[in-house]
């Protein structure tokens, strides 16, 4: 009797656990990362991503890409300088810095 129970049991939770992936809104997901290029995108995150694993040079490589490929908007530049500058302080970098917040 237990056991007819518990194998019950175990069917009811399979059924439901199924029903439930049927319950998921399909939304279609949206960048919420605003109008930037995808070549910035992908330059500027390979830098932080290479800073993240402490490889701060190739950082600096890919982020002087995203530079480039931010081209007039100011914004993008600024990030990037920013983000250069954190690079070359962990490199202690230390006019490479300044000279990157500076600018």
């Amino acid at each position: 009797m237990k056991s007819i129970g518990q194998i019950l049991l175990c069917f009811l939770l399979i059924c439901g656990s199924a029903l439930a992936g049927y319950a998921q809104d399909e939304d279609i997901l949206t960048d919420d990362l605003g109008n930037f290029s995808d070549a910035f995108q992908e330059r500027f995150f390979e830098g932080l991503k290479q800073k993240g694993i402490q490889n701060y040079e190739k950082a600096l490589r890919a982020l002087s890409e995203a530079l480039n490929a931010a081209g007039d908007d100011k914004e993008q530049q600024a990030v990037v300088h920013f983000e250069m500058a954190k690079n070359h302080l962990e490199l202690q970098q230390y006019e490479a810095a300044e000279s990157a917040l500076l600018q």
